[in-house]
């Protein structure tokens, strides 16, 4: 039994350094003609996955602003402890997110942002994405129940006022856009396992598709939260200024990863600014601390091509996708990589974007499928008959077809899948959005 536990780690070890001997390209400097936009879906994470390079460019004299989705308002533990309040009123919470806006003014001023460059959105903290999925072009906004409003409640935010509503955050993003004119676009990773940090990214690149033709930003994604067998990311889980950060083995393999190093001193503030953060550090040092690293790591955004052969993958920890088309219609394969039963349920939404339509109003298609059929399409709320998409199981029982129609989607020119798998009512999986463009025919 010891020899087999030693073979394993063994094995895994090997793993890890034949990964991480890869090459990752370094990212490039910057100049005095960039304007860097970082975009941060709570105040503190354009510290935790930026904090060095935000110096880096200021260092070149490049322009930098940074964008925060939420104020983080649901930071209710730490507040509760941090404040020694047992019950927290609705105005407590707007309370929390105004704390969370002044750390991140302060901890801006240590890496040499001034505080007119920093913009503020307001929207509902672990709420958007359920916005994004659910809340386009409706009558109702969405409610936020600790706050107990359904609109941006912060007078600072770039559009006080406006509904908890996936328009209202599209047109915020195309503001900023308009304003900051950027050259270079830091955001967080659709892959990372907080909800909000994988909304941020999918409300910034409608917005971006929207600005298609004005602006050419290069975009780069950072990771903050991300747990995957055998380790939990980033490791150690304490202040390591000298060890250097490397992407999750199984990220590193599929993308194009770069790194950007920095002085001792750019990581010694870094980790000044991370201190700033009073209300989150409860609990939650070590792992704050653990993004001081002498580098820090991004993705470089790549918009694949769907074309007939399908050689495009979405992969889950149960199944995965190759996604092709035809002139009519978008086609999933889905194999499923072990046995599955009845009650597992495969949901997928599916937004299509063209850019004649106001993405508001675009369908949002939301099919729920099992290993026998497709159980049920919706557009938003309005259910569609379910054989609008059509069903294709192979002999073999480990794999499905959907042929879904393009007029279904509003023939888009872009396509963002992304979903969830449940056994039952048990959720086993979700799989981030992923921009797919369609090629035409």
């Amino acid at each position: 039994m010891k020899k087999f536990v030693f073979l394993i780690i063994v094995v895994v070890f090997f793993n890890l350094v034949h990964s991480y001997s890869q090459p990752i390209s370094p990212l490039g400097k910057f100049t005095s003609k960039d304007r860097i936009l970082i975009c941060a879906p709570h105040p503190d994470d354009e510290v935790l996955g930026c904090g060095g390079i935000i110096q880096q460019a200021i260092a070149q004299k490049s322009k930098v602003y940074v964008v925060f989705l939420t104020n983080g308002d649901h930071n209710w533990l730490e507040f509760k402890i941090f404040e020694r309040k047992l019950i927290l009123h609705p105005y407590n919470y707007i309370q929390i997110g105004e704390q969370r806006r002044k750390e991140s003014i302060n901890a801006e001023k240590i890496l040499g942002v001034p505080e007119k460059n920093l913009i503020f959105l307001g929207y509902p903290d672990a709420g958007t994405m359920l916005i994004w999925q659910h809340y386009w072009n409706v009558k109702k906004p969405y409610y936020d129940f600790l706050t107990k409003v359904n609109y941006v409640p912060y007078p600072q935010a770039l559009s006080y006022g406006s509904p908890y509503a996936g328009e209202s955050i599209v047109s915020d993003f195309v503001k900023v856009l308009k304003i900051v004119k950027p050259t270079k676009i830091f955001i967080t990773n659709p892959v990372d396992t907080n909800s909000d940090h994988r909304a941020i990214s999918n409300f910034l690149l409608v917005s971006l598709l929207e600005m298609k033709n004005q602006i050419h930003p290069d975009v780069y994604f950072y990771l903050v939260h991300y747990y995957k067998w055998p380790f939990a990311w980033p490791k150690p889980r304490r202040f390591a200024p000298d060890d250097t950060l490397y992407p999750p083995e199984v990220l590193l393999k599929t993308g194009h990863w770069v790194s950007s190093f920095f002085t001792p001193q750019q990581v010694q503030n870094q980790a000044s600014a991370l201190m700033c953060f009073h209300s989150e550090m409860i609990g939650n040092k070590g792992f704050i601390l653990s993004f001081a690293r002498k580098n820090e790591v991004f993705e470089k955004m790549h918009i694949p091509l769907v074309g007939k052969e399908g050689n495009t993958f979405l992969k889950t920890r149960i199944c995965y996708f190759n996604i092709s088309q035809n002139s009519k219609s978008v086609i999933f394969n889905i194999t499923f990589q072990q046995p599955v039963k009845d009650i597992y349920n495969l949901k997928m939404y599916l937004f299509g974007y063209n850019k004649k339509v106001s993405f508001s109003t675009m369908p949002k298609i939301q099919v729920e499928v099992n290993i026998h059929k497709v159980k049920s399409v919706r557009n938003g709320n309005i259910y569609i008959p379910a054989d609008i998409i059509k069903y294709v199981k192979n002999p073999y029982g480990n794999k499905i077809t959907l042929i879904v129609p393009k007029y279904l989607l509003g023939n888009p020119q872009y396509l963002f899948v992304g979903g969830e798998s449940r056994l039952g009512e048990l959720l086993i999986d979700s799989f981030p959005e992923k921009l797919f463009k369609l090629s035409s025919f």
